[in-house]
């Protein structure tokens, strides 16, 4: 075969596949503009890693907030895309490298565009002064819940408030949680009626410490403990 017609094919080939990668691209950005503002709004959700760091250049809501000023709109107005919350001072993943924590001006942005909206935080910090500041006032929003020692888990039962939305509680070094959490002359926790829904709950305890029983919660109600 004439090696000049091969090329010729080639470049036709070619020619013809930027086309129809052309075409197709054009179509998808028509299908997005076309779609109503509630269907946007849940593919935005859709889009949330509930695993990723707080961070507010790379996290879902803060990328497709700079997309465009309809999605932005959009972004602004759905509350869920702004609930979750993660807390990491170090990555065990890559032997423990210490990682910075956002600006406390961006937490308390975040927290705003959630609204109303339940809230699912993690605490996997060992400082968090600052955090208790903005997240414990609004702990009567809280569904999920994750704390990393006894410190911040003794300020949860301590705060004498009804969680309504709590339905999962973590707590990743409960090993002294009768220690830390409740001193000899306290009186017992009861959180019984301060969960109405609570259905999961993770105490991770070292195989020698023992069971936390003067911890009172609605035992009967959970699914998974």
């Amino acid at each position: 075969m004439d090696l000049g017609r091969v090329q010729d094919a080639i470049a036709l080939l070619s020619a013809q596949r930027t086309e129809l990668n052309e075409f197709i691209r054009k179509q998808g950005s028509l299908m997005l503009r076309r779609l109503p503002n509630e269907m946007l709004s849940e593919i935005f959700v859709r889009c949330v890693d509930a695993d990723a760091t707080f961070d507010p250049v790379n996290n879902a809501g803060w990328v497709l907030a700079r997309v465009s000023r309809r999605w932005r709109s959009v972004a602004l107005t759905t509350p869920d895309l702004w609930s979750h919350f993660v807390f990491r001072d170090y990555d065990y993943m890559q032997t423990r490298i210490h990682l910075p924590i956002p600006s406390r001006r961006f937490w308390e942005m975040q927290l705003e565009r959630a609204q109303l909206a339940p809230l699912s935080i993690r605490f996997t910090v060992a400082t968090t002064d600052e955090l208790a500041d903005i997240f414990f006032p609004v702990a009567h929003q809280w569904k999920e819940i994750t704390f990393v020692n006894n410190w911040h888990f003794s300020l949860f039962v301590n705060l004498g408030i009804d969680f309504p939305c709590l339905k999962k509680i973590i707590l990743n070094d409960a090993s002294y949680l009768g220690g830390l959490v409740f001193p000899a002359n306290a009186p017992d926790a009861d959180l019984v009626t301060a969960l109405p829904a609570l259905t999961d709950l993770a105490l991770r305890l070292q195989s020698s410490a023992p069971f936390p029983t003067q911890l009172r919660l609605p035992w009967s109600q959970l699914n998974t403990y």
